[in-house]
């Protein structure tokens, strides 16, 4: 049985790598990163990567992550049944339990980040975690803790999507030095599969920015970015003369979000903190929220006006969350609130620690709804809980700052209001 990347011919398994996947076959970092263009290989390695660490320890426990449950269905699992069942025969798939027992005695467990929660729980002796690009930090983190007594491997495979954790996380420090790293970079045609006619004609027709994510696998900033400014600063002590005000989300399998911003005398905020947690009872979040606060002085908690519940059970449990105010319909009060935000990243009036991992993420992922490669005035679905939570602290503090409104007689006609024509980027 064979295909373009393996054969095998008698009792032997012949792999024919092309070079990108090659360099990271021979890595010996602990994190290797296969950062492709589409149709790159990327996918059709992972199962040979996981195949090796197998042998290392067969009967141990390994680990595959998907970003979805659809495509773990679609790509990730047909690739690897291909591999490990039809070719080489090492065991059986049970789809109940969504695991491969190999007949070493060994386990390999397949998991979604959708799913995220079904992730915890063994330690395993590698982890293929496919488009990561996809995923949110914390299943990075859940990669990192599941394999992290035996210091063990881990496979990253994606083309790159935005500027989010995986450039700062992961290819930021690889490019630093750090040994714990390393990155296997490649265009698509790098693969001797892929129809190079088809490589051009997308460089003639897409934007330059999409063409270099998607099919150079280069790192580039994304069109439609709701938040495209926004200054990363270093941790510092905040003096304790500064206000401190808190802003909160709600959820339960989505996260509760919660930002910590301290306000200098001239008036700029530094978010300095987070908090970031799925499935708490109202007791945990309390006790989080009040154990990272610990003696600071919040003159303002400021909650999703549409939680309640939360509300007054977090009142109850000494948080004395107020929910933010709401001007308008539910859409016109989310823009006017985006628009602030952005006002106050593009100023400079809006800081971020660069400890605050998730909400950059966020932040980096986070795009008006695109049309014919045009941003429209529609904030995307991408995960913004914390971007929420800040959105609540800022039109608070700026509709505390405004000053009382007057009426004015002036002719209509004699100038625009500025403001009026908002130009979303």
């Amino acid at each position: 049985m064979s295909n373009r990347l393996w054969r095998i011919e008698g009792s032997k398994l012949i792999v024919n790598l092309h070079p990108g996947q090659s360099e990271a076959w021979e890595a010996v970092a602990r994190f290797i990163l296969l950062l492709a263009g589409t149709g790159g290989g990327k996918t059709a390695f992972g199962p040979i990567w996981l195949y090796r660490e197998v042998q290392k320890y067969p009967e141990d426990e390994f680990l595959v992550i998907a970003p979805t449950y659809k495509m773990l269905q679609r790509a990730i699992l047909p690739k690897f049944m291909e591999f490990f069942d039809e070719a080489l025969r090492l065991g059986e798939y049970k789809k109940a339990d969504a695991l491969y027992q190999l007949k070493t005695g060994g386990v390999v467990y397949f998991g979604s980040a959708d799913k995220w929660e079904n992730l915890e729980g063994p330690h395993v002796r590698g982890c293929w975690l496919d488009e990561p690009g996809r995923v949110k930090f914390e299943v990075w983190q859940v990669a990192q803790r599941r394999t992290g007594i035996y210091q063990a491997p881990i496979l990253l495979s994606t083309t790159p999507y935005n500027l989010g954790w995986l450039k700062t996380e992961f290819y930021d420090r690889w490019k630093a030095g750090d040994a714990d790293y390393f990155v296997s970079q490649f265009p698509s045609i790098l693969n001797p599969s892929y129809p190079k006619e088809e490589f051009e004609r997308a460089r003639r027709t897409m934007p330059p920015w999409r063409f270099k994510m998607f099919y150079e696998g280069r790192f580039e900033r994304p069109a439609g970015l709701i938040h495209p400014q926004y200054e990363i600063v270093e941790p510092f002590p905040i003096p304790k003369e500064w206000g401190r005000y808190v802003g909160l989300d709600w959820g339960f399998n989505n996260p509760t979000a919660a930002v910590w911003l301290a306000q200098e005398p001239g008036g700029g905020l530094y978010v300095y903190r987070e908090y970031y947690q799925r499935g708490q009872t109202f007791d945990q979040i309390a006790r989080g929220l009040h154990g990272l606060t610990r003696d600071e002085d919040i003159l303002l908690w400021i909650g999703d006006p549409s939680g309640a519940q939360y509300i007054a059970e977090l009142k109850r449990l000494m948080i004395p969350v107020r929910p933010a105010e709401k001007d308008g319909q539910e859409k016109e009060w989310v823009k006017a609130g985006i628009v602030k935000v952005d006002e106050m990243f593009r100023s400079g009036r809006l800081k971020i620690f660069s400890s605050c991992k998730h909400l950059l993420d966020e932040a980096a992922g986070w795009q008006w709804v695109m049309v014919e490669n045009m941003a429209t005035d529609k904030p995307g679905d991408e995960p913004h809980h914390l971007l929420d939570a800040l959105r609540y602290v800022v039109t608070t503090l700026a509709k505390r700052a405004a000053p009382a409104s007057i009426e004015v007689e002036v002719d209509a006609g004699a100038y625009e209001t500025e403001g009026t024509k908002t130009k979303w980027v």
